[in-house]
């Protein structure tokens, strides 16, 4: 998934093109999925994770104190003070999708 691996390489991890479930593993960037025991894998997929998404919208809020994150039911807008970053697609469903598609939008934005 495009989305999910652009943020992670925002959020700082190196990130080697294997994914599962839509999901983008994140391995160590000397590591070999295939012939190595890996202990650290890491399931990265802030589409469906709360938790891995609330990361950066962080971030997102941490680069400048003008920087705002709006969440209200299944709306989200990213307010850079200058400019707003609202998802262009109306028929989202989901607050955690709304959230996921401004997070994505503003990163593409930069």
């Amino acid at each position: 998934m495009k989305d999910n691996k652009l943020l992670a390489e925002y959020m700082g991890n190196k990130v080697k093109e294997f994914t599962w479930h839509d999901s983008v593993v994140l391995i160590p960037e000397h590591s070999d999925p295939i012939t190595d025991n890996l202990t650290d894998i890491y399931i990265w997929n802030p589409k469906t994770d709360w938790n891995q998404l609330m990361m950066v919208v962080e971030k997102i809020e941490g680069e400048d104190e003008w920087i705002d994150v709006s969440i209200s039911r299944n709306h989200c807008c990213i307010d850079k003070g200058d400019s707003t970053i609202v998802p262009t697609n109306w028929q989202i469903k989901t607050k955690i999708e709304a959230v996921y598609n401004a997070c994505v939008e503003y990163i593409k934005s930069k």
